[in-house]
């Protein structure tokens, strides 16, 4: 009777034992996924990472300048139709917006933007499978380069004439991390609208 118990406690010690290990191997792990979801900027990320997300030169679209909207929107030529591109990842100073007063630096976005490309009868678009390819004003959605592979998006950031924007924090775009870093150090450096916009 006295062994029956004894084996009896040992198999409850054993099976709280092992309880407790797989218990603390979850929490463990529950950790470690959460702290490898999210970037260093604290916000979370996706794992589709930028370096594992390649996309080359032969995949980015040429497309002929019309002209610069605003700080954050081009009017190009695709395919012989004329589309605004909403450029991903930033939100500069609205300067044409109906009914809507010029915002601080908004002219000064538009006019560093139309200096930049002055020289580029043609740019290439780049889209992101994270954003989709419109959006709710039916613009396309998409990243420009330069003929030189300069992303012009990140140009404004570096520069102080645009913010950093994610539309969707659960579903961050391609580049957000160097865009936040570089809209920190523009911030840092005092540059563009983070020297005079309160």
């Amino acid at each position: 009777m006295r062994q029956q118990q004894k084996q009896k406690k040992s198999f409850i010690h054993l099976l709280s034992f092992i309880l407790f290990s797989f218990a603390i191997s979850f929490l463990v792990l529950l950790i470690i996924q959460q702290f490898s979801a999210r970037g260093k900027d604290g916000y979370e990320i996706s794992f589709c990472y930028e370096k594992d997300f390649h996309i080359g030169k032969e995949e980015r679209i040429p497309v002929k300048l019309i002209r610069v909207v605003d700080g954050d929107t081009l009017l190009v030529n695709l395919d012989g139709k004329r589309e605004r591109v909403r450029l991903i990842g930033i939100d500069s100073p609205e300067s044409v917006k109906p009914e809507s007063p010029i915002e601080c630096y908004g002219e000064e976005a538009k006019a560093y933007l139309t200096s930049l490309l002055s020289h580029e009868g043609e740019i290439f678009l780049q889209y992101d499978r994270t954003q989709g390819k419109r959006d709710r004003f039916g613009r396309i959605l998409a990243y420009a380069f330069t003929r030189d592979g300069m992303n012009i998006a990140e140009e404004l950031l570096r520069n102080g004439y645009a913010r950093e924007y994610t539309y969707q924090r659960e579903n961050p775009y391609l580049f957000r991390n160097s865009f936040v870093q570089d809209e920190k150090e523009a911030k840092v450096e005092r540059k563009g609208l983070w020297a005079v916009c309160h």
